[in-house]
């Protein structure tokens, strides 16, 4: 049982105490292993499981730190090093969760292919050759750890892309540290789906934007958590970690502001009376948060597929649209697509938090409110089919 005594916590463990300070900027209980601090959030409940993951994944890490001192690392110890270091950026908030989980599932997928002991020195370019066709093929889908059936097709090239580019991080990685004299690949081995290639199998996939139909269509067989969630994530170009992270303290006088969880750029955008009207409907927690599930939990995602994505899917199918690159987050891309058509790209992108590095944005002053509410009132008239003047 945890107990709360000033700026420390005690914990009882195998008939012994174990003490945790508390990191006054970031709120999180920290404590010293091995000349590591490890940080182990802020919730008390959590401290001694965060506790026990860690040290372990500690000594995973040493131990693979004392392998490196010689020749012979492996693929297992390269890729435990790398998220070691991956793991210490998302506890410094440099790194989201989410894009951890994705370098995690990643490593499993090199050293599941390559062989946990396979000698990193000992890849040749026909390795790498033999991975990049392996990624390409399409995994069996499965439940409960069971395979139930083979998916058809191939990996798209946009998606064969991101694989070969995420296998290059941990590989180059291995350079950077010393590990390699340099990579293991050849262009003509290893090399990314061209970009020409990529448009063309795009261009034959159904469009990832949703319509107004079926938009309507899924809003008609929701409950109101979802019917003000979709209406959020139209009205916005929010996608789904941004919109389970909307808090009520981000509303102000029907302003929306926030920023994107992604990239950290401030997103500002006015609510549209039907948005604020269905959101109003669910002021029933004390945590803050706008949206929750049945039971009260959030919709934060802990996975690649979360809650948000799957109930999306099932309103879907309830609503009979469902079809390929139909998602949640295809509000976001119908959100850009109608948004465009305003020509205001600069308040487009103020609206919906994306990145930038262009030089206009370093000179570009303020946008007005009067610009941002004009680009989601248009987006407005399209889903209600609105006359301009209305």
């Amino acid at each position: 049982m945890a107990k709360t005594k000033c700026t420390k916590l005690t914990v009882d463990y195998r008939g012994g105490k174990l003490q945790f300070g508390i990191h006054p900027p970031t709120g999180q209980y920290r404590k010293k292993y091995k000349g590591h601090t490890l940080y182990l959030g802020a919730k008390p409940d959590g401290v001694l499981d965060q506790w026990l993951a860690k040290t372990d994944q500690l000594e995973i890490d040493l131990k693979a730190s004392a392998a490196l001192e010689g020749d012979s690392v492996t693929v297992k110890q390269l890729c435990d090093l790398f998220l070691s270091g991956k793991d210490r950026q998302v506890q410094t908030g440099e790194l989201s969760p989410a894009t951890f989980r994705g370098y995690l599932q990643h490593g499993k997928l090199i050293t599941k292919f390559f062989g946990r002991d396979k000698l990193i020195a000992d890849l040749r370019p026909k390795d790498f050759e033999s991975l990049k066709a392996h990624m390409a093929k399409t995994k069996p889908q499965k439940r409960n750890g069971k395979t139930v059936k083979q998916a058809k097709g191939n990996l798209s090239l946009e998606s064969l892309r991101t694989y070969i580019r995420v296998t290059k991080v941990f590989f180059n990685f291995a350079v950077d540290e010393g590990l390699l004299d340099r990579v293991p690949w050849t262009k003509s081995t290893f090399g990314m789906p061209t970009q020409k290639a990529v448009q063309k199998q795009r261009a034959k996939r159904l469009p990832r934007q949703a319509t107004r139909e079926e938009i309507k269509a899924v809003t008609a067989v929701s409950n109101d958590t979802w019917n003000a969630l979709i209406l959020f994530a139209i009205n916005s170009g929010s996608g789904n970690m941004d919109s389970a992270l909307l808090r009520w303290a981000d509303i102000k006088d029907g302003w929306v502001n926030s920023p994107r969880n992604k990239t950290s750029k401030p997103k500002r955008f006015k609510l549209w009376p039907e948005t604020l009207k269905a959101m109003e409907k669910l002021k029933r927690y004390d945590d803050g948060l706008v949206f929750h599930g049945r039971q009260g939990g959030d919709y934060i995602p802990k996975s690649k597929t979360d809650q948000i994505s799957r109930i999306f899917t099932e309103l879907a199918v309830k609503a009979k649209v469902k079809r390929q690159n139909l998602s949640f987050y295809s509000l976001r891309h119908t959100f850009q697509t109608i948004a465009d058509e305003h020509l205001d790209f600069p308040a487009v992108q103020r609206i919906m938090g994306h990145s930038s590095t262009s030089i206009s944005d370093n000179y570009r002053g303020k946008i007005s409110d009067a610009r941002l509410e004009a680009v989601t009132d248009h987006v407005r008239r399209w889903l209600f089919d609105l006359d301009a003047d209305k």
